[in-house]
């Protein structure tokens, strides 16, 4: 999103000396450009070359002198499919180029945070405490985050309702000791600021309210036997990112704080423990060192699309130079009358060995000699 400066409000009685400009909106959406061409009921999410795309298109868009001035408005359709496609690809761009953590990325799309009953717990008299101060550092703590119409709505509000206090000496007047000085309020009445502060926020919200982002579906025909959310795909990108899986070629580092703040995995906590043992000297031996994360080289997104193209061998490197996966070939080459092609070991070969591939692993039927 870029940036606006904020423009000046007149009150209604005084005289307005010049009109503040707006400044204009670009929108665009690639829901006809980026496509993905499911096999049953799967429906996203979008691959790392259409990511690729769509983050070159808005970066290009950004820094156009045709669109300085401008507001640049990224849009999908209201299905629900395209609404979570939509997200993955803002949230990944802003971890990507802005430098955010997955947690800032995602921030303003969590379901608890969509509508205002989260922003409404400071206003809730029967909230805990903890409940008031765990909302607060919510929402103090992620500076770096984009909130929801809704919760910029309510900091507004409580924010100006902070300063009204602040300005009228303080602490409310309840812990300054109304009605005879036993701290109850019940003959204080409200200013007529703090009345409208009231009603604003027992008024609906005007913004339209969402349903929930609909998880990704596997390539079969049946019903999901577990969710796969938006969040679960971020995450999996984000861990790509700070292992060095994948680059793209103009990305800035990726942010310290997220691996300082991610705890570690059982798995490696329990592999670490298992090999921290006493040697037959009785000396203990220290765990392994952390693998460094990997440095590949810039992504090549014309290479990506080309082959994993059913045609061209539907290969795609998991980790680059390291692991591949590709679709199982053929005793005999076919192309089905609806244009489907499966190829032969021969047609994989010569970029096996280009590529220094020496094992393969089958893990469907077997359908060709391997011998």
């Amino acid at each position: 999103q870029r940036q606006q400066g904020e423009q000046q409000h007149q009150s209604p009685g005084s005289k307005i000396s010049h009109k503040t400009k707006k400044k204009p909106i670009h929108y665009f959406s690639i829901d006809n450009e980026l496509v993905y061409w499911n096999f049953f009921l799967d429906f996203g999410p979008l691959n790392l070359g259409q990511l690729y795309r769509f983050c070159s298109k808005l970066n290009a868009k950004l820094s156009s002198p045709q669109y300085k001035d401008c507001i640049i408005c990224y849009y999908s359709g209201a299905k629900g499919e395209q609404r979570a496609n939509a997200v993955f690809l803002m949230c990944a761009w802003s971890m990507l180029y802005l430098g955010r953590t997955l947690e800032e990325s995602y921030f303003g799309f969590r379901e608890e945070f969509g509508f205002e009953d989260a922003a409404s717990v400071s206003a809730n008299k029967n909230a805990s405490t903890e409940q008031q101060m765990q909302q607060q550092r919510l929402l103090e703590g992620l500076e770096n985050v984009s909130l929801p119409p809704q919760l910029r709505l309510r900091r507004s509000l409580s924010n100006t309702s902070n300063s009204s206090r602040s300005s009228n000496g303080g602490g409310s007047s309840a812990e300054e000791g109304g009605n005879g000085g036993n701290g109850s309020s019940d003959n204080e009445k409200p200013s007529p600021r703090q009345k409208m502060l009231q009603r604003r926020q027992r008024e609906a919200s005007p913004f339209a309210r969402l349903h929930p982002l609909p998880p990704f579906h596997d390539a079969s025909p049946i019903v999901c036997t577990y969710d796969l959310s938006v969040y679960d795909c971020l995450t999996g990108l984000d861990r790509a990112r700070q292992f060095g899986f994948f680059k793209f070629g103009n990305t800035p580092p990726p942010p310290s704080s997220s691996s300082k703040k991610r705890a570690p995995d059982q798995a490696s906590t329990a592999a670490a423990a298992a090999t921290s043992t006493s040697s037959h000297d009785g000396t203990k031996e220290a765990p392994p060192t952390t693998l460094p994360p990997r440095h590949p080289i810039a992504f090549n997104v014309d290479e990506y699309e080309y082959f994993e193209q059913v045609e061209n061998g539907d290969l795609n490197w998991i980790i680059q130079d390291k692991i591949l996966a590709f679709a199982g070939p053929q005793a005999t080459k076919v192309i089905t009358p609806e244009g489907f092609c499966m190829l032969t070991p021969a047609d994989y070969i010569p970029y096996f060995h280009k590529h220094n591939v020496k094992l393969v692993v089958r893990l469907n039927r077997k359908c060709y000699d391997e011998n």
